[in-house]
């Protein structure tokens, strides 16, 4: 119970009393983050778990609790009479630093105890109920005295990681089995984000996945479930400094549905005005180790929204959950070097029916899809197939500033049903000087100049259009594809950039990459399709063009770099 507080050299001191040992005095001293986020007050109940020691001080009145990152407030003091006299704050005067070889480091007497109580439960079968319990009374190797009661809130799976180095050592040489035919290759690791009565969070991560069946299995089977885990030991304290993503999910899910129960007491209170956690402990198990049971209150299921409704709740709302279809497919430069065989990032550009209506901002979405996201092998062919446009469900997206990122706790599902009705052709927006890089357009123009270093041609296979072409020794010209092998006579296919003035935009350069398409349409409009003349070209109207835009610059006029694009 906290008393009166005061602030030293960026720290704040708190005068408290322990509830379960006499109520002896204590000073607690929190650091800057930990104090901003509990903001303690008179009257307060905070409880501080490990980590955290007990510092006697030779000659001071009370002990030091050091070491409290891992600090909860659990109820918000009451209003005291006026007449009660508040203890006296610790003076704030410099004083010369005691030597800390004279300080004694204390663990506390009744550990023993305490393990001794959480193994005669364990051995009578039954669970822990809260999080932290079980994680004070571990052993020293971090195993949990017993099995632990929670309610899986997420679930999700983590991509293998495997490094494409070489081993750079070399007078030591591993040997590796080679994979034989019943050798599993393991896909994703399976994780969940699991919560307490009490309302602790943790992060569990149990045994590797090796096959797509088996991941959606376990996410029907086990998340909004209560479930019991045996086996666990702890691997990592975590912090909002240390996982920025993890708490931001973590505060997406806050405040529960239903009231949390109270430590030490039988009853249960609001959390509405009590902070999100802002430590949690990272878990680790094995197969087996999950045993579910039924759907607990408890659980907060996603909410899937439409994406003129994620837009809408944009300033709110970090996470978010929705419906769409993949109308365009880029990939990104990764530069992450140890994940290079995962794969590289991936920009997809998503609408539906809210967005394709009149009156939309904003006609597709980007949506970058990072490495660390996995993405079945379904999801891939559904996204690389130049025939299909898949429908995917994205679980657990943030939004920020108008764009759309997966990370590793967010999950892209394939919805086996096209449950949208998009107008063909898919409508974009409409180039403008408000348009913002990465982001897809339509627009007409008329051809100013041409990038005559850029242009060029060269000869590729009629059939694959691969230009891995052989020329064939016979009376007729002919080459062999190296990629089909079929001998043919090949296409010429050409690149070509132009420079374009569009009637909405005034003082402002617009360069096109046009498609094979488009430059046979406007060399055709010059009455030469093998050959042009710049002067032949001018003044030739292109479009209307679907494009990328790639690079949009501002600093003396406002100049544009497109990819036409096909969808």
């Amino acid at each position: 119970m906290c008393g009166t507080c005061g602030i030293f050299c960026g720290m704040q001191a708190a005068l408290c009393e322990r509830p379960y040992e006499k109520r002896e005095p204590c000073v607690a001293l929190f650091s800057k983050d930990t104090a901003t986020h509990l903001a303690p007050a008179v009257g307060d109940t905070i409880c501080v778990y490990p980590p955290w020691q007990n510092l006697i001080v030779e000659g001071e009145q009370h002990p030091v609790i050091l070491n409290t990152h891992f600090s909860q407030k659990v109820l918000s003091g009451v209003k005291q009479d006026s007449s009660v006299t508040c203890p006296r704050v610790p003076s704030s005067e410099k004083i010369r630093p005691y030597p800390l070889i004279r300080c004694l480091w204390q663990s506390e007497k009744c550990s023993p105890s305490k393990q001794m109580c959480a193994q005669a439960k364990s051995d009578a079968g039954e669970a822990f109920e809260s999080l932290l319990d079980a994680v004070e009374t571990s052993w020293p190797s971090g195993s949990l005295c017993g099995p632990l009661e929670v309610v899986v809130q997420r679930v999700y799976f983590l991509p293998v990681k495997h490094s494409s180095t070489k081993n750079l050592l070399g007078h030591k040489t591993v040997r590796k089995p080679l994979p034989g035919p019943t050798q599993k290759r393991n896909i994703g690791r399976f994780c969940m984000l699991v919560q307490d009565v009490y309302g602790v969070f943790s992060e569990v991560e149990l045994q590797y996945v090796s096959s797509e069946v088996e991941l959606k299995h376990r996410m029907e089977q086990l998340e909004g479930k209560v479930c019991v885990l045996q086996g666990l030991k702890v691997i990592q304290r975590l912090t909002r400094e240390r996982c920025t993503k993890l708490f931001s999910l973590i505060d997406s899910l806050w405040p529960p549905l239903i009231p949390l129960r109270v430590h030490g007491e039988q009853s249960c209170h609001q959390t509405d005005r009590v902070p999100s956690p802002s430590f949690c402990y990272r878990l680790a198990g094995q197969q087996g180790a999950v045993l579910p049971q039924h759907v607990s209150p408890l659980y907060r299921p996603p909410v899937v929204l439409t994406l003129q409704e994620v837009l809408q709740n944009e300033p709110t709302s970090g996470w978010c959950s929705f419906k769409a279809v993949v109308v365009y497919k880029r990939e990104q430069k990764s530069n992450k070097s140890l994940n290079q065989s995962v794969g590289e990032d991936l920009l997809l550009f998503v609408t539906d029916s809210s967005l394709q209506s009149t009156g939309s901002t904003s006609r597709t979405l980007p949506v970058y899809v990072s490495t660390s996201c996995l993405l079945q092998t379904c999801i891939r062919e559904a996204i690389t197939s130049p025939h299909l446009r898949p429908t995917l469900v994205f679980r657990d997206a943030v939004m920020e500033n108008g764009r759309l990122f997966c990370w590793e706790q967010s999950v892209i599902q394939l919805e086996s049903e096209q449950s949208f009705f998009l107008p063909q052709p898919v409508l974009l927006d409409q180039l403008s000087s408000e348009s913002a890089a990465c982001s897809l357009c339509t627009l007409t123009g008329v051809v100013i100049d041409v990038d005559e270093e850029s242009a060029f041609s060269w000869p590729a296979c009629s059939r694959c259009g691969s230009d891995c072409l052989e020329a064939i020794q016979t009376k007729q010209e002919a080459f062999l594809c190296a990629t089909c092998g079929a001998v043919d006579t090949p296409t010429t296919k050409m690149q070509l950039e132009v420079f374009i003035s569009c009637p909405l935009l005034n003082h402002c350069t617009v360069k096109v990459k046009l498609q094979q398409k488009s430059i046979m349409s406007l060399l055709n409009s010059t009455g030469c399709a093998e050959k042009y003349e710049v002067e032949n070209v001018l003044g030739k109207e292109v479009g209307p063009l679907r494009a990328f835009i790639h690079v949009i610059s501002k600093r003396t006029t406002l100049w544009m770099s497109l990819d036409e694009i096909i969808l």
